[in-house]
């Protein structure tokens, strides 16, 4: 199981970081993203409740194939992106070997 907590919303910026951990009691993360928010995305995130967000941020959000929640479709955005980003990276390191 794969949580995501959020390290940092930028509304300047509309950037929300997430970070991964493979347990939701591990301290160390193993990798984070940063998504771009849409206008909308930043709306809803203002008229979030502050405890539903300090939840988020001091238990995480579990990473599932169908999210409900806005912070559930967030943090799963921002982890298939990080899966993507290390995809590529995986590619390119393939290509100067070879």
């Amino acid at each position: 199981m794969v949580v995501a907590r959020w390290l940092q919303i930028r509304f300047g910026d509309k950037v929300m970081v997430w970070q991964f951990y493979n347990k939701p009691d591990e301290t160390e993360h193993f990798g984070s993203r940063g998504i771009t928010l849409t206008d909308e995305e930043l709306k809803q995130l203002d008229e979030l409740l502050f405890k539903e967000l300090r939840m988020a941020k001091t238990n995480g959000v579990e990473i599932k194939d169908s999210p409900e929640t806005l912070l559930e479709k967030l943090a799963k955005r921002a982890y298939d992106e990080y899966l993507q980003a290390k995809a590529e990276e995986e590619k390119r390191k393939i290509e100067v070997v070879e």
